[in-house]
């Protein structure tokens, strides 16, 4: 159990990130890791941003996100990769808790087998892959993509809006290294995913 912390919406995002773990709809690592991104994301605010901190409203939170982590960035007393890295943790903890507010039985819907992301949602929501893994040539909401994860894997599924662009390839792998259990914020990221020194494996 983590200690109560002093603003009341970081108390409401600790409490269901431990409501996540304890519905096993989240791995305990991802939730420890989130919890310090939020943490160090909300000393930050309440130095930078202080009339955003005296709220208690995510929706306004998450909008003024990229203008802290930018303020953030320029007083240089961090490791930009790493401020990225709590940013996108942050995003992503407000977006599933404003996902769940919206949605009161969303929770009771997760599975430890089956997270379900927003992108998955939506994927699930138009169309169910087809087994050859290939992706409908047009879809409203973008196109669906399908990557073989390896034997006895779900694959990985996204919707890719019709305007992807490089810009939205760095924002989407911020994303999945702020819930990879294993990421670590003290190194950089691209020695992580190419450990071999720039490459593929």
């Amino acid at each position: 159990m983590t200690s109560t912390p002093e603003h009341p919406l970081l108390g409401q995002l600790f409490t269901f990130l431990e409501k996540l773990v304890a519905a096993r709809a989240m791995p305990s690592n991802t939730a420890r890791v989130r919890r310090t991104g939020l943490r160090r994301f909300f000393q930050t605010i309440r130095e930078l941003a202080p009339e955003v901190y005296a709220e208690e409203d995510p929706r306004r939170l998450q909008a003024e996100l990229d203008r802290i982590e930018m303020l953030w960035k320029e007083r240089g007393d961090e490791n930009p990769s790493t401020i990225a890295t709590y940013a996108s943790r942050t995003r992503a903890t407000l977006a599933d808790f404003i996902y769940e507010q919206e949605g009161p039985n969303a929770l009771a819907q997760r599975s430890a087998a089956e997270p379900r992301s927003e992108v998955a949602r939506q994927s699930e929501a138009v169309r169910r892959p087809q087994t050859t893994g290939r992706a409908p040539e047009s879809l409203s909401v973008g196109n669906v993509h399908s990557i073989p994860m390896g034997p006895g894997r779900r694959p990985f599924m996204f919707v890719a809006p019709h305007d992807f662009a490089i810009q939205d390839v760095r924002r989407i792998v911020m994303y999945l290294l702020s819930i990879s259990p294993d990421f670590d914020t003290t190194r950089p990221a691209r020695d992580q995913i190419f450990p071999s020194g720039g490459g593929s494996e």
